[in-house]
């Protein structure tokens, strides 16, 4: 299989936008928050992902700021995109945090019906809201992280956000944890089992090793046909786009293979 590397300048513009982010993430200090062991219990007996139990609110002004700096990095950098960002900033610019909140808790319907109004692409859109609230949930992650416990969790979404995968990493005693696609929260989770569709059938899964690049593998579903890139060695949080982008080839390959990415599914 031929490794595949994503232009340069592609590669540069995910780092600078990773740089951006990790740069806000570090000047975000949260309010103390008391997370009680009934709010754990609940969140552990029904699954509640702890955003959704213990919101904080987020600094409306400094929300603006990172959106507004996000868009200036797309728009120098990614031009064919520029009239996608310029129409969001002129319908949404003055209410980023409230779309901001609802990306992040799940709630799509005003998202859906600005990108249709507005015949944005929702791609794009999920990409601004994602980078504008990633400074956010990697803060709430910092803080609210010790709290919950990997062994009590064991599901397919984030115990932090609620947010899916973006890819794994394979750790001691073959341990494979998943990796947040939003707040890069890591979390256990079953080693034989598909994240998406929760299929345990041994003989339905399948490892796709990659000869060139011994330390990365693919996991796929054949029930659902969903994919999700693993690692095993490597920098493994603080670069979550630019991790993504420089491994475009394991996507190139799955998808080849006729599976989609566990992160795009529903």
């Amino acid at each position: 299989m031929t490794v595949v590397n994503l232009p340069r300048e592609l590669l540069a513009f995910y780092e600078e936008m990773d740089n951006l982010l990790n740069g806000y993430t570090a000047k975000i200090r949260l309010p103390e928050m008391e997370i009680t062991d009934s709010i754990l219990n609940r969140h552990y007996a029904e699954g509640i992902p702890l955003f959704t139990l213990v919101k904080p609110a987020i600094d409306r002004d400094l929300c603006r700021e990172i959106f507004w700096n996000v868009c200036k990095l797309l728009e120098g950098k990614r031009p064919q995109v520029g009239s996608q960002v310029k129409t969001l900033i002129d319908v949404a610019g003055h209410a980023i945090d409230r779309l901001v909140n609802d990306y992040v808790s799940g709630n799509d319907k005003d998202i859906e019906r600005l990108v249709k109004e507005n015949r944005l692409n929702r791609m794009t859109v999920n990409f601004m809201l994602e980078c504008t609230a990633r400074p956010f949930m990697k803060a709430y992650a910092r803080l609210a992280g010790p709290c919950t416990k990997n062994e009590k969790w064991l599901k397919n979404y984030c115990p932090i956000c609620g947010h899916k995968a973006r890819y794994a990493w394979i750790k001691e005693d073959n341990k494979r944890f998943l990796q947040c696609s939003l707040c890069d929260r890591q979390w256990l989770f079953k080693r034989l089992a598909c994240p998406n569709c929760l299929n345990e059938e041994h003989r339905t899964l399948k490892t796709i090793f990659i000869e060139e690049t011994p330390d990365y593998q693919i996991h796929a579903c054949e029930e659902c046909k969903t994919y999700l890139k693993v690692f095993s060695t490597g920098e493994e949080a603080g670069n979550t786009g630019l991790k993504d982008a420089a491994t475009v080839f394991l996507d190139i390959i799955a998808q080849q293979n006729g599976y989609v990415s566990n992160y795009f599914t529903s």
